[in-house]
């Protein structure tokens, strides 16, 4: 099963209402049907249908009522998602969403990690040691007939933080040991980014399913600096020679 989601005070979810919460991303294009829940307010209950539909790309929403797209509060968890502008999200109890169905058409794999809700997700290592990145590029080639990769633009941001994030890690294995160093922690912002590059989730549906616990979120920071291959690579670069 999916997220089922509610915008009141709105009789049609089209694109411009859907930005304006932030669903824009995650549904897409489409219609939902007008409902009344939550509060008995008006408004629009939709869910996303699928990867494709009838020809449609990803992000179609559902536009009649379903398994899929209804109000059962005996059957489901509600939360309110963002206060202003309102949305509530929603999911069912004795299937909520896994995994698996939350993948986006485009997975990228990564190092899994366990996360609160027992299964593992994977978390693309946005920053590789020396260089280098699996989120999104553009792929160029140049005049000379020389090929590069440059991050996306909108990926660029979190490239940079993932760096800041990486920099002490780095720093602290190949230096000499030093108890009084303090390595930092992934703020939240950052490895919720990190799951929605593999995921439809953002922060309404990371916390609705309790997914950082404390152990995630240090393994998700490993994971986006490509920790074991960096530690793997110094491990080489420390072993001594074979003698002659």
């Amino acid at each position: 099963m999916d997220f089922v989601y509610f915008i009141p005070g709105h009789t049609a979810a089209g694109p411009k209402v859907l930005a304006s919460v932030g669903l824009d991303k995650l549904l897409g294009k489409g219609h939902a049907f007008v409902a009344t829940i939550v509060g008995v307010k008006a408004g629009q209950l939709c869910a996303r249908r699928g990867d494709q539909v009838d020809g449609e790309l990803e992000g179609v929403l559902v536009s009649a009522a379903s398994d899929a797209v209804k109000f059962a509060p005996d059957e489901q968890v509600w939360e309110q998602a963002q206060a202003s502008p309102e949305y509530w999200i929603g999911y069912s109890k004795a299937e909520p969403p896994k995994e698996e169905s939350l993948r986006r058409s485009d997975f990228r794999g990564g190092y899994p990690v366990m996360m609160g809700n027992g299964e593992d997700w994977f978390i693309p290592p946005a920053r590789r040691y020396p260089e280098g990145s699996a989120l999104p590029c553009a792929c160029k080639l140049g005049a000379d007939g020389s090929e590069t990769k440059e991050i996306l633009v909108q990926y660029r941001d979190l490239w940079r933080e993932v760096s800041a994030f990486a920099e002490p890690y780095y720093a602290g294995l190949q230096e000499k040991p030093d108890e009084k160093r303090v390595y930092p922690e992934m703020p939240l912002s950052t490895c919720i980014r990190l799951l929605g590059i593999n995921y439809r989730v953002s922060r309404a549906e990371v916390n609705a399913l309790g997914l950082i616990t404390d152990t995630a979120r240090m393994n998700i920071g490993l994971a986006a600096i490509d920790w074991p291959v960096f530690l793997s690579m110094v491990a080489r670069e420390s072993k001594p020679a074979n003698p002659t």
